[in-house]
């Protein structure tokens, strides 16, 4: 039997786990997150069983209660006499829950579009689950979204007005009813599409998807959203990161890869949420002023502003290249120098410096860079190659020996 918090788990640090392995993250994939009541005493998630006619199976959401300090055996989850279906949602009070459902509504014979359900909790329990506004169920939506403690609700859609392939849109709840929804605008959505929206209770914090990756944003002072960036690479693979949420306290960061719930310290968004990028601001100072201009600035936002912006090692690396294929050496290399300085234990970002430096023709340095590369990773076959090469090649300033003088003549 499972006791204590977050189904009894050890908590995470600032790498990410794959969490209840064998419970939770089993047998079966998750179509949803893990979702805990606030008062943490339930928890639900929503299975992918495989069927036998529908090549993408069937859901069935799940909850296991805590009573008497242990977790009970996960049980189709019933509410008020009825089946969640999928992506379910706690406000935060506790008082109600969502989730989505193609259930019919309300004079319908059959099963229509997914729309968004509530349930209401009285003193007697939870009664039977409504189906919300139309303002907000006659969008087209699918899988997450978002309810802070207004009732205002976040999803994604895309409908006329959207900036690109699906974007967030709130409604707010004014006098019991859903309103209109608004486009979370620019600084949320693009070209690009975002969807699987969570918010927290005060509103202050989104988190969503971006291309399979999970961004964040925070409310400014003035109540707009912030510009979206993307978590680091404590959460950040070539894998897929969906679905995020917090924990109800705060504390924890849950998210889907692999149709598997890892969780991690939510340190790793607080770090992120509402700071500028140090990569952004390089390249603007390169442009308008230059490589001496750039590396003030770096040195600044490690310095005296590191509290307002972030150093990602992936953006960096991703500007000196844009910088190589452009054939701006000097620029390129001064970027992944800023990059390797900002990194000294990342046998890539090594690697990159020493590819830039060979592109330049500077092969004592290309050869120092690749090997200190190689040095942290032994395992680097690129660096290794790499420094084969360059020492088997003669030196470019090596002098061309002079041809032996003519003999004397006759």
């Amino acid at each position: 039997m499972l006791s204590g918090s977050y189904l009894g788990q050890k908590p995470p640090g600032r790498t990410a786990e794959v969490f209840a392995p064998g419970i939770v993250s089993g047998r079966y994939g998750l179509h949803s997150n893990i979702v805990f009541s606030p008062d943490g005493t339930a928890a639900l998630w929503a299975l992918m069983l495989p069927g036998k006619s529908n090549k993408y199976g069937t859901g069935r959401t799940v909850v296991s209660r805590l009573a008497d300090g242990r977790w009970s055996y996960p049980r189709e989850a019933v509410f008020g006499g009825t089946k969640l279906e999928d992506v379910p949602v706690f406000h935060p009070d506790g008082t109600a829950l969502f989730d989505m459902a193609n259930r019919p509504l309300p004079g319908q014979d059959g099963p229509g579009k997914e729309n968004i359900w509530v349930w209401a909790k009285g003193p007697a329990g939870w009664r039977d689950p409504r189906p919300v506004d139309p303002a907000v169920n006659d969008l087209p939506q699918h899988w997450q979204f978002g309810v802070d403690r207004r009732g205002d609700l976040y999803v994604a859609s895309n409908v006329p007005g959207s900036l690109g392939g699906g974007d967030i849109w709130v409604s707010h709840r004014t006098d019991g009813r859903y309103q209109k929804p608004e486009n979370l605008g620019p600084s949320i959505n693009t070209a690009a599409g975002e969807d699987f929206p969570y918010v927290s209770p005060d509103g202050q914090t989104l988190l969503f998807g971006r291309d399979l990756d999970i961004y964040v944003s925070s409310r400014a002072p003035d109540g707009t959203w912030t510009k979206a960036r993307p978590l680091g690479p404590e959460v950040k693979t070539s894998d897929m990161e969906i679905l995020p949420s917090l924990s109800p306290d705060g504390r924890f960061l849950f998210f889907s890869r692999g149709y598997r719930v890892w969780w991690i310290d939510a340190a790793v968004v607080r770090e992120r949420a509402g700071k500028g990028s140090a990569a952004e601001e390089v390249e603007q100072a390169l442009v308008a002023g230059g490589v001496g201009k750039a590396l003030a600035r770096f040195a600044a936002v490690r310095g005296v502003e590191a509290g307002s912006f972030f150093v990602d090692e992936r953006e960096l690396s991703a500007l000196g290249y844009r910088l190589l294929q452009q054939d701006k050496l000097a620029e390129a290399i001064a970027v992944l120098e800023m990059n390797a300085a900002a990194f000294p234990a990342s046998w890539n970002a090594w690697d990159s410096l020493g590819e830039a430096c060979a592109k330049a023709g500077d092969r004592e340095r290309a050869i120092t860079h690749y090997a200190k590369s190689v040095e942290l990773n032994p395992a680097n076959q690129n660096g290794k190659d790499a420094l084969a090469r360059l020492r088997s090649a003669p030196a470019p300033d090596a002098a061309t020996p002079s041809p032996p003088p003519a003999p004397p003549a006759p």
